[in-house]
């Protein structure tokens, strides 16, 4: 299994964030990779969502697998058994609270994913690179959105 895990504090309280994070509807406003996520908010639901690669907006058949209120939801995919084996991701988002010194309400996002399958050896070196800078655009993106930059 490899893992690419990203963070960026943001400064707003984890209900604001979790607002923002689980609005699915309206992620082609702000998420410059994940353009669409259609399903529901529970475990065990189908999600269908979208990935952005370059002009492209990838398919990728899912299913929520967690989620924990104001904390943490996961998602898994592909839902086909053959591809799952080939490539297989759990992406996860998670918030974490944080208080300054000074007592204002923060938060922690942290937000990746852990990959397993039969190809992800080929794939990881490159694969890898690219995830980070994608996941770290989401991260900044969610930041400006939340804090109304």
């Amino acid at each position: 299994m490899q893992e690419v895990r990203t963070q960026i504090e943001i400064a707003a309280s984890r209900e604001r964030v979790w607002d923002v994070l689980t609005d699915f509807a309206r992620y082609p406003e702000w998420n410059p990779v994940i353009v669409s996520v259609q399903g529901e908010l529970r475990p065990g639901a189908d999600i269908d969502i979208k990935i952005r690669q370059g002009k492209l907006a990838v398919p990728i058949p899912c299913r929520m697998h967690r989620v924990e209120l104001l904390h943490d939801f996961r998602w898994r995919g592909p839902r086909t058994r053959v591809l799952g084996k080939l490539l297989a991701g759990e992406h996860y988002f998670s918030l974490e609270p944080l208080r300054t010194e000074a007592g204002e309400e923060r938060c922690v996002f942290v937000h990746g994913e852990q990959f397993r399958g039969a190809v992800l050896p080929l794939l990881w070196p490159r694969m890898k690179k690219q995830l980070e800078k994608g996941y770290s655009l989401v991260n900044e993106a969610l930041k400006a959105r939340v804090e109304g930059n």
